[in-house]
């Protein structure tokens, strides 16, 4: 178990949070800055500072395994302050292809490190953003509005799948203190993630709620290291008091029998 973990560490860290362009140019910045430049001490020991908070925040996402996308944004942050080195006006002594190396990498990290977002492409067509979501935000709050009353309380399965955005547009209350369910999926084998999940488990049977929202599709799931997609518990307390009532889009609603 610990070399497994040891080993997912070093794959997730070695893909530098998805800046490894912008790492190559921050190290050609740092590099060329304190060996080729006619920087002062004082100028060199504040880029230190910097390369110092950036190593700093690199360790951040190491200790704890945590490799979502903003965790890595610290990070990102610094290695872009880096990469600005290469702007940098060198001394006559270097060579042609001295100078080449810092702007090469730095275009390159630009290159491929902007690109449109997802809903671009679809904007430029007339297209609704994210349509996909919408639709199903939009099926999800149209079922709640039509079989919801006062004081019904609702629990969501979810993490990024809409399921809370429809709550949040009909102003359902939601059945428990557990707003996501990702935390049930992954660190399965830690302690701290069998308690979470019993007390998940104890709540929505004090709760009982009248509706299970269950998003299974363009949802985010943790995947890697000591994770799964198995809850038997919550899956046999579904089963022995719910009944299936929705399925569209990705969405199962189960109706308390």
């Amino acid at each position: 178990m610990g070399y497994e973990r040891i080993i997912y560490i070093l794959k997730e860290s070695l893909k530098f949070g998805g800046y490894p362009f912008w790492t190559l140019s921050a190290s050609a910045g740092a590099c060329f800055a304190f060996y080729k430049s006619n920087l002062s001490r004082e100028q060199k020991r504040k880029i230190l500072l910097i390369i110092t908070l950036a190593v700093c925040s690199f360790i951040y996402v190491i200790i704890p395994a945590k490799f979502f996308i903003y965790h890595w944004l610290p990070f990102g942050y610094f290695m872009i302050l880096l990469s600005s080195l290469c702007f940098m006006m060198f001394p006559g002594s270097i060579t042609k292809i001295e100078r080449l190396i810092p702007s090469t990498l730095l275009i390159t990290a630009i290159i491929f490190s902007f690109y449109p977002a997802q809903d671009f492409f679809r904007l430029l067509h007339g297209e609704e953003a994210n349509k996909f979501y919408y639709n199903r935000v939009k099926s999800i709050s149209k079922f709640l509005e039509e079989n919801l009353e006062g004081g019904d309380k609702v629990q969501s399965l979810d993490w990024i799948g809409g399921s809370l955005h429809s709550m949040l547009i009909t102003k359902t209350d939601i059945a428990t203190r557990y707003l996501y369910d990702f935390y049930f999926y992954h660190a399965v084998s830690d302690e701290y993630i069998k308690k979470l999940r019993s007390s998940f488990i104890s709540d929505i049977k004090a709760s009982m709620p009248k509706l299970i929202i269950k998003v299974e599709t363009n949802r985010g799931h943790p995947s890697g290291f000591d994770t799964t997609t198995e809850f038997p518990e919550l899956k046999e307390f579904i089963e022995k008091y719910y009944i299936e009532e929705f399925k569209e889009e990705g969405v199962l609603i189960y109706r308390r029998k």
